[in-house]
């Protein structure tokens, strides 16, 4: 039987203090940030056209501490009725277009890979300790 994560966490965050516990959650962020973009690559489709592709777009923006906002940076031209032309993310287009075949594919794969990314994160803090 495996223990839950958030109990776990729970534990090693009770046990140590935050002086030492800082660092590696920065590590550890890394860790489990690799494990998500990871997945939403494999799960990621390619297009035939030359240039970037969706599948190797995802990167990961650190511009808070203990934050991590991982997202895909490939832009398509898009007519907006009323707006004219502009670059939208095609994260966007491909996860919310009503008539998407990609519809809620990046949500059902940050779901499925919580309990990984839950892993990589509590082994790599257990690992510095």
């Amino acid at each position: 039987m495996s223990i839950d994560p958030t109990k776990e966490l729970e534990s090693i965050f009770k046990n140590y203090n935050r002086k030492t516990l800082n660092p590696l959650i920065i590590i550890a962020m890394d860790a489990a940030e690799k494990v998500l973009i990871s997945n939403l690559k494999a799960d990621s489709p390619v297009s035939m056209e030359g240039g970037e592709h969706y599948r190797d777009s995802w990167e990961s923006k650190k511009g808070y501490r203990y934050a991590r906002y991982i997202h895909n940076k490939k832009k398509v031209r898009y007519n907006i009725p009323g707006r004219g032309v502009r670059d939208i993310p095609l994260s966007s287009l491909l996860e919310n277009a009503a008539n998407s075949p990609y519809r809620g594919r990046i949500r059902r794969t940050v779901r499925r890979s919580k309990a990984a990314v839950q892993q990589a994160f509590i082994n790599k803090v257990k690992g510095g300790l």
